[in-house]
């Protein structure tokens, strides 16, 4: 936010003053309207919207399961013949 007003700084309402944070307001006209003003420097998701977005990144995130790959057993009198 290199380039921001003054103003807009001051239209930001409650806790938006980092970035990268998340911040739950109600829906109120009061709020909206400064949301609205300083729509370009925020986002606006619903609480599912939220939800949803948490989730995919939480699976993106995970463990993913571990490669398990079997070889095949050489007899030891064989050994000596490789497949071709």
């Amino acid at each position: 936010m290199l380039s921001r007003l003054t103003k807009h700084v001051s239209q930001l309402p409650g806790a938006l003053t980092k970035c990268n944070r998340t911040v739950i307001r109600w829906n109120t006209p009061p709020v909206r309207e400064m949301l609205q003003q300083v729509k370009r420097l925020v986002v606006i998701e619903t609480e599912q919207m939220y939800k949803t977005r948490k989730q995919k990144e939480a699976s993106h995130q995970a463990l993913r399961p571990p490669l398990v790959v079997d070889h095949l057993d050489v007899p030891a009198g064989d050994s000596s013949q490789q497949p071709v």
